[in-house]
């Protein structure tokens, strides 16, 4: 009868142990897929980071073409949602161990949007200015706008040669 009653116990004990043993195979499958989940989030906005490219446009006044950037709403609409994207992280209980990624990220994109959020009224100011002063308009201003106007063409020379979004990270660094 003893026997039995032990038999018993290690009966049940071994169940108690498989019941544990399949929760711990249950948290790990959730904890996989939270991980796979917070990996791919980040991912989507690492390839969007190396690989978007700008819509540009040429500018032509006097013989002297200037890029110019084109749908200026769907790129900031892109870099809100990547920030959005990262954002949704934070509430994972999985994302401690991504967080220095994740901050990376969000510092570099809202350095874009900063910058962008910059280019945006410099690029219009100056397609509305650069012609008033090719023609010669306001004489006494000439010699300032054609400073700007030389590091503005130069800037847009060099967002058409990278053609690369992340660019305007490397400028916004360098005058931040």
């Amino acid at each position: 009868e003893e026997r039995n009653y032990t038999g018993i116990q290690l009966i049940d004990r071994n169940d108690e142990l498989c019941i544990l043993y399949e929760k711990s195979n249950m948290q790990q499958a959730v904890l996989q897929k939270g991980e796979v989940a917070i990996r791919e989030a980040i991912t989507e906005v690492k390839t969007w980071s190396e690989e978007a490219v700008f819509s540009l446009a040429w500018h032509e006044e006097n013989g002297r073409r200037t890029a110019l950037i084109k749908d200026w709403k769907d790129m900031t609409t892109a870099v809100s949602d990547m920030q959005s994207l990262l954002g949704s992280l934070k509430d994972s209980p999985f994302f401690s161990a991504f967080a220095d990624t994740v901050t990376q990220y969000e510092t570099k994109l809202a350095l874009l949007d900063h910058v962008l959020a910059q280019l945006n009224p410099i690029q219009r100011k100056w397609v509305y200015l650069e012609p008033i002063f090719s023609r010669g308009a306001l004489p006494r201003e000439k010699e300032r706008f054609d400073k700007v106007n030389a590091s503005y063409r130069q800037n847009m020379k060099n967002i058409w040669q990278a053609k690369k979004v992340n660019y305007l990270c490397e400028i916004g660094r360098a005058h931040v």
